[in-house]
């Protein structure tokens, strides 16, 4: 079960992946009654569309560099650009640079690139402008900003701060027994269906493009998981390996005693809503949340699969 605690141990330990953090914050957010921390974690693992708000962690101010050509003599030199000299609007403009990406973005730049320095190129139309504002007898022919690598590592420390301050500062949240976490959601429920009693239980799920329907009478434990990869497969676009990491999980959690979802589960599902969010699956983040959260409600339900609580 992704508790408060599980969040605060993953969010100070440095090497946790933001990511999988952010997923849990997800799991955990859809329970709360204040719905603006599941919406900034959706920004942050989405990106923030054109002309939003930003929080303040993701502006940064930047210098630039042009190309600049002589027009007496030809000569071409790198300059620093000075901005002293504009107005204190088109100073602005220039030197804040928006880092609206998602945060899987940075991530994987800063893993790939060890330079100290990323570059922005200026818009055609902005070196147009001020072509020859800069220095007398020179033309500046390209421009770029200069966004130290450290900005955006600073964004990722600030998101992850966040998280955890966020999340210290929450109630826990009520949950049924069995259920998982975030398997409400404002946006998407699925139709779960649980009938009979004992060892004859029928679980049916109606998702997003595909129906679950698991059964005891007649079928091993080997059926019922393979029926929930097939789930989700057909719901969500999952590939093999990320399901056979999933049985790997529920697998490990099976061995020690807990009641709903296990931390190996939850971590899985942490990874899952990850790659929602960078727009790889058939929903979004919060949709997938629900969606994969009741898929394993529907199967922890059948009897065998859920670990039992501890004595």
């Amino acid at each position: 079960m992704t508790t408060r605690a599980t969040i605060i141990k993953a969010a100070i330990d440095p090497d946790f992946p933001l990511e999988t953090l952010l997923g849990h914050c997800r799991l955990f957010a859809s329970q709360l009654p204040d719905t603006a921390f599941a919406g900034w974690i959706d920004l942050e693992l989405s990106g923030y569309p054109p002309g939003s708000e930003l929080p303040e962690y993701r502006t940064v101010a930047t210098d630039s560099i042009g190309t600049f050509a002589s027009r007496n003599t030809g000569e071409v030199a790198l300059r620093a650009i000075p901005l002293a000299g504009l107005s204190l609007a088109d100073q602005e403009t220039l030197q804040c640079f928006e880092l609206c990406e998602p945060v899987g973005s940075y991530i994987d730049l800063l893993a790939a690139d060890s330079t100290l320095m990323f570059e922005s190129p200026w818009p055609h139309r902005v070196v147009q402008r001020f072509a020859d504002t800069f220095y007398e007898g020179w033309n500046c022919t390209q421009a770029v900003r200069q966004i130290p690598r450290t900005a955006m590592s600073r964004v990722l420390r600030a998101v992850r701060g966040r998280a955890l301050n966020t999340v210290m500062a929450a109630n826990e949240p009520e949950s049924r027994p069995g259920l998982p976490p975030g398997a409400a959601s404002q946006q998407f429920q699925p139709v779960l269906t649980v009938s009979g009693q004992g060892a004859n239980v029928n679980v049916v799920l109606a998702g997003h493009d595909a129906t679950l329907t698991a059964t005891t009478q007649g079928s091993g434990a080997d059926a019922e998981l393979e029926q929930l990869k097939k789930y989700l497969q057909a719901s969500l676009g999952l590939n093999t390996h990320t399901l056979a990491e999933l049985g790997e999980a529920l697998a490990a959690d099976k061995r020690t005693p807990q009641q709903g979802m296990g931390p190996r589960v939850a971590s899985w599902l942490g990874q899952v809503v990850a790659q929602a969010s960078k727009g790889v699956l058939k929903l979004g983040a919060a949709e997938a949340s629900s969606l994969v959260a009741s898929a394993l409600e529907a199967y922890l339900k059948l009897p065998g699969q859920g670990t039992p609580p501890a004595a």
